[in-house]
């Protein structure tokens, strides 16, 4: 009877602690997508996700670990999403595929901004377990859907799906604070003289593909 109370406590505690983790894992996705990553605290994800103060940094330990776990998410989410996408598009239509490319990073300005931050965030200090477990779930879905990208695009030469998502990966990168300027930035870009380097994040995206495609086909 007491081995089975222990089992059932053991099974109690073993979920309590995975509820936790998930709500904690929601919380910095909520603040990663809405602020600077400067600005992101661990007491802050702590408390909305209701849990205790130091709960956090045992879980995950450390700011740019959980960054990179909810990274990885961010990119299975979008990557599942953009699969099904892909799939269900006519076959051979370029154009289409250049949209539906664009369409999958701008309708998830989530993911854009992590992509923009990502660069400086897995530089400082991060353990290599999680940039690896980010890295390796971005290098594992980019070899899948570019493949999907060649099934829909026959045209295209071998491995040339994966390569374009990779580049426009690093035109989010780079376009996405010109897109959605935010603090120095956005004040910078409201001077009329260079507001013309604000940008429209999905015209520049879908612009990108198309050349990157029509660039492919054999």
């Amino acid at each position: 009877m007491a081995a089975l109370l222990d089992k059932k406590r053991l099974k109690a505690t073993r979920e309590a602690k995975a509820q936790r983790m998930q709500s904690i894992r929601e919380a910095a996705a909520y603040f990663f997508a809405r602020l600077p990553y400067d600005e992101v605290t661990l007491d802050a994800i702590g408390s909305r996700a209701g849990v205790r103060q130091g709960q956090t940094i045992m879980y995950f330990g450390s700011k740019e670990e959980l960054f990179a776990v909810v990274l990885r998410q961010k990119l299975e989410e979008w990557a599942e999403s953009l699969s099904e996408r892909l799939k269900s598009m006519p076959r051979g239509d370029e154009s289409e595929m250049a949209s539906v490319l664009a369409t999958s990073f701008t309708e998830n300005s989530g993911l854009c901004r992590f992509l923009a931050e990502a660069a400086m965030v897995l530089e400082l200090g991060i353990q290599m377990e999680a940039a690896d477990s980010a890295l390796r779930v971005m290098h594992h879905r980019l070899d899948q859907l570019g493949e999907v990208i060649e099934s829909q695009l026959p045209r295209l030469a071998r491995g040339a799906g994966k390569k374009a998502l990779r580049r426009l990966m690093t035109t989010v990168t780079g376009a996405y604070p010109y897109a959605e300027p935010r603090g120095a930035v956005a004040m910078a870009l409201c001077d009329g003289r260079i507001e013309d380097l604000r940008i429209n994040l999905n015209d520049e995206i879908e612009d990108v593909a198309r050349i990157l495609l029509h660039a492919a086909m054999k």
